[in-house]
């Protein structure tokens, strides 16, 4: 993986086809190198990502760290990589929490 972008086997997503899929952010240059520099761990609970045991699973998400509702933005340092399930349960949290207006 050293000196790539995206990692052998990790299909990221472009931004045509995750914002179709989901009406979300996505940059694949920034997702790929939150996940790379993450070494593919969730952050939250440090599994590895699903795809590196079995290519052609579905790889962690990139998730804000301060959500752009919230006055986050899309520097890297506000990007972490996340598992689905700390995922879900990290935007179940940050719902809870009203915004700052």
């Amino acid at each position: 993986m050293v000196g790539k972008t995206i990692c052998d086997g990790c299909k990221v997503l472009t931004e045509r086809e995750r914002s179709a899929r989901r009406g979300g952010w996505a940059q694949p240059k920034i997702t790929a190198a939150i996940l790379n520099r993450d070494s593919h761990k969730c952050t939250a609970c440090g599994d590895p990502c699903p795809h590196l045991a079995a290519p052609g699973r579905r790889h962690h998400e990139v998730d804000h760290i301060l959500p752009l509702s919230q006055g986050g933005d899309n520097r890297q340092s506000n990007l972490r990589t996340l598992c689905q399930s700390c995922h879900r349960e990290q935007t179940k949290r940050q719902r809870r929490v009203p915004h700052a207006y």
